[in-house]
């Protein structure tokens, strides 16, 4: 069941189609969002080494930092309200400021799910966070995770990689009760095994998915 999805309103070319995929997400399973912006004011205001008799400038770029991403994030804010209006989709803005990481940690907690871009988390064109974001946040247990490229894509093929371990069990079990897109074509592959433990192992996922609905094709 989706219920509540967290968006993260990064300022970048990714937020467009992480908002849309949320609104479309949240028309279709009843869920409200929640659009987060986060700004890191330490970050902003470290320009860089600054050169003797350099304060005053060094200041005016920091305070030229800070002013610009407040703008843009309330451009982020403005385009995300209207996105859920024009959808009557329920909404709720979080206004952050501190780490993007550690925030989104503990916002992810109480979110079914979490929508980001694929890079550029947080920049809002002024500061330049880590590519290696979504990985990070993957290895920390945010999941589930849509991370979204520029691009608006339909989700029409879906592949569940299963080995029989916890670690592989826990995504395809959110995926098939999550139910996202429930028309999507499925298909299950298990690596690493030979046939005679593969088999076995094939059998009983398809029969989950099955339960929930899908049909997939195993491999």
């Amino acid at each position: 069941m989706l219920k509540r999805v967290l968006v993260a309103l990064s300022g970048t070319p990714f937020t467009p189609i992480a908002v849309r995929q949320g609104v479309e997400l949240a028309q279709k399973h009843g869920a409200s969002l929640t659009g987060v912006t986060v700004v890191d004011i330490e970050r902003l205001k470290d320009v860089g080494p600054v050169p003797l008799g350099g304060a005053s400038v060094a200041k005016n770029l920091a305070e030229h930092r800070v002013a610009v991403t407040q703008e843009r994030v309330e451009k982020e804010i403005a385009g995300f309200e209207k996105a859920c209006r024009d959808a009557s989709v329920p909404y709720v803005v979080d206004r952050e400021r501190g780490d993007a990481f550690e925030l989104l940690l503990g916002l992810w907690r109480y979110h079914d799910l979490t929508i980001i871009g694929l890079r550029g988390l947080f920049e809002y064109g002024v500061v330049k966070n880590p590519d290696d974001y979504v990985i990070k946040l993957i290895r920390h247990g945010v999941r589930p995770i849509i991370a979204v490229s520029s691009e608006d894509r339909e989700v029409n093929r879906v592949l569940v990689a299963y080995d029989g371990s916890p670690h592989s069990a826990m995504p395809m079990k959110r995926f098939a009760q999550l139910h996202l897109w429930p028309d999507a074509t499925v298909r299950l592959v298990c690596f690493g095994f030979e046939d005679e433990v593969a088999t076995p192992l094939l059998i009983d996922a398809t029969a989950y998915l099955r339960a929930h609905g899908y049909e997939p094709e195993a491999q």
